[in-house]
């Protein structure tokens, strides 16, 4: 896996991330990406993106098969500060979904602020109904913040219903949805229309998400406060949480 790309269009920071699965690689880039990010004070907004059919596909289960109960420990709480982070960043923030969008990377792309998905290529969904996972209880916390309507977390999360670009902006998990040529202008336009000509000061924009999003923010992950170890090394199970 590389190192993600980040680039400056203006004012606004492009991450493009280089690798479909999330492990504890994954997560040390997308925060050296977000430290690049925050280094540059005109910056006003980030936009992540990937690169072929995949935006990201979720947690790399392989990965966490062949490593120690601890280390998948110590992975899932930097996974759960890294979303915390960017969902109460000082900054405005746009997934620009440019493919499949699965588990684990579809709610990466709800702890943006905005969500802009490709049309003609790609599902949104969350399948761990389907594989075997069960959502962890804190990350229903962040789901329940995020999507307001109850049929739709019903479909999406109970019965691991898969949502074209289309559909998904019907139901308000994503905000829009255009042809892939024009993802990361539409992403751009999205958040600068938002924001405004104004600098918005980061430490308030910070404490305002803080606050919006305290359910989540403040149930932080306790090791071992899921069965870990049914995709670690050394134990196995039937019930996974993801």
């Amino acid at each position: 896996m590389e190192e993600f790309k980040t680039e400056f269009q203006d004012d606004v920071a492009i991450v493009t991330i280089k690798g479909c699965f999330i492990n504890h690689q994954w997560v040390k880039f997308m925060n050296n990406a977000m430290d690049t990010v925050l280094t540059n004070g005109n910056c006003v907004a980030m936009v992540t993106t990937s690169e072929g059919k995949h935006y990201c596909q979720g947690l790399d289960l392989d990965w966490m098969k062949e490593t120690e109960v601890e280390a998948v420990e110590d992975f899932l709480q930097d996974l759960n500060e890294l979303k915390i982070r960017l969902l109460t960043l000082g900054i405005g923030t746009v997934a620009a979904i440019n493919g499949h969008c699965y588990g684990a990377g579809s709610i990466f792309a709800l702890c943006h602020d905005f969500r802009v998905m490709r049309t003609q290529r790609g599902w949104f969904c969350f399948p761990e109904v389907n594989i075997g996972l069960r959502i962890a209880s804190n990350l229903h916390t962040l789901l329940r913040l995020k999507i307001n309507n109850p049929s739709v977390s019903r479909d999406a999360m109970v019965f691991g219903k898969r949502y074209t670009a289309e559909e998904a902006e019907r139901v308000a998990l994503i905000d829009r949805s255009c042809h892939g040529d024009h993802l990361l202008e539409v992403a751009m336009y999205k958040v600068r229309s938002t924001i405004g000509e104004s600098r918005l000061n980061r430490d308030i924009v910070n404490a305002m998400k803080q606050d919006l999003y305290s359910p989540y923010v403040q149930q932080r992950y306790i090791k071992g406060s899921i069965n870990t170890h049914v995709y670690a090394k050394s134990r196995t199970s039937t019930i996974k949480h993801t």
